[in-house]
């Protein structure tokens, strides 16, 4: 379904109208914008470590292609994971 979508938009609007390079600089640029505002507690040395830290570290160690993050169902866990980051499709099952 998914796939006769996108060729409908394509035939629609036409190929050389979709510009995926302004929406990945965009993307690029919030992304940018968001990582100089959380740096701050997402490298904290605070005491108890707050639950930021904890996920930016553990991402840090996790073999992004092999890694499967789910968390216990919840508001604070899920918001908790912000800053996770995943190189697979199916990295992250959230509940919620």
């Amino acid at each position: 379904m998914l796939r006769q979508l996108i060729d409908e938009v394509k035939k629609q609007i036409g190929l050389s109208k979709i510009n995926n390079n302004a929406a990945a600089k965009e993307i690029s640029a919030v992304k940018k914008e968001w990582l100089t505002e959380w740096m701050p507690k997402l490298t904290s040395e605070e005491i108890p470590l707050n639950p930021y830290r904890v996920i930016w570290d553990l991402n840090s160690r996790l073999e992004q292609t092999k890694t499967i993050v789910t968390h216990e169902s919840g508001r604070g866990p899920r918001d908790q994971l912000i800053p996770l980051r995943s190189d697979n499709s199916r990295g992250y099952i959230g509940w919620g």
